[in-house]
């Protein structure tokens, strides 16, 4: 009984080893995989696998996120995607809803940014967006203005279609929770059409997520990314024929040495031959 209790532990040893062996990031990431294969004794290289994030160069992802402000009040909401063209450069696109207190409390439109970060698991970044929304339209018949500019004023029908800008520089940090997921926190000053008024400071939170199957493009030169080791295209050459049918060939095995070799004869020794042994009968 004891014999199969100690056999049981050895074995749970084991798994536990196993599962232990090589970087957690390497069994989601194959670039991270490739790079960080299993752990090292090593203080100076765990440290550096412990914040590397530059896996994420030529990946994209999906995000969606909240921020609102107190002075004055507000609150939106967007969501978009993202891509890293850089490991320490991020650009994204999106819809958002903004609302707010001011002249236009609601207005829905398309968002742009890029941020500048450290390409670490836990990154700070400094970026700028974008906003142009929709906030509706109004009569205008009787405001003495041409607001469609056909050269009539106030006429009747006449309508005034409004849209909010608004530039927002902001600050924050990222924090990879795995090599595929992202949290980030920012805080970013919007400076809208609408007047200094109606600016405020918002503070946002969002989620995002790299899309499965990803890998980063091959490295152009040996200072490209710091050195990091991307999986190269013969790699995925390779794991791609492996998943076609083999055909196996007849296999010819080439000549040894203890082979007979056969001499070359003369038609004079032929002759010869032929003569010794007509005598001979």
């Amino acid at each position: 009984m004891r014999s199969w209790r100690r056999c049981l532990i050895a074995l749970a040893l084991l798994a536990m080893a196993a599962g232990c062996s090589g970087s957690r990031w390497a069994k989601e990431d194959r670039d991270y995989a490739q790079k960080y294969p299993r752990h090292t004794d090593d203080v100076a290289k765990v440290a550096k696998q412990a914040i590397d994030a530059r896996h994420v160069i030529g990946k994209r992802g999906a995000y969606v996120g909240f921020a609102g402000s107190d002075e004055p009040a507000g609150a939106g909401a967007e969501a978009g995607l993202f891509v890293y063209p850089r490991s320490w450069l991020e650009a994204r696109i999106g819809g958002a809803v903004l609302a707010h207190q001011g002249e236009h409390e609601l207005s829905g439109g398309g968002i742009v940014g890029a941020r500048v970060q450290t390409p670490t698991r836990l990154a700070p970044f400094a970026g700028v967006n974008g906003y142009v929304g929709y906030a509706g339209s109004r009569s205008a018949d009787k405001d003495g203005v041409d607001n469609n500019s056909d050269g009539v004023v106030d006429e009747f029908g006449e309508d005034e279609v409004n849209f909010v800008e608004a530039i927002a520089p902001e600050l924050g940090v990222h924090y990879w929770l795995t090599s595929r997921v992202r949290l980030t926190g920012s805080a970013d000053y919007r400076l809208t059409s609408d007047g200094r008024g109606n600016d405020s400071l918002f503070y946002g939170v969002s989620l995002a997520v790299l899309a499965k199957g990803q890998k980063s493009p091959p490295k152009s030169g040996p200072a490209d990314e710091g050195g990091w080791a991307f999986v190269p295209e013969e790699s995925q050459t390779a794991a791609d024929s492996s998943a076609l049918p083999v055909t196996l060939q007849p296999t010819v095995l080439p000549p040894t040495h203890h082979q007979t070799t056969i001499p070359e004869l003369s038609l004079e020794d032929v002759a010869s031959e032929s003569a010794a042994i007509l005598n001979q009968l």
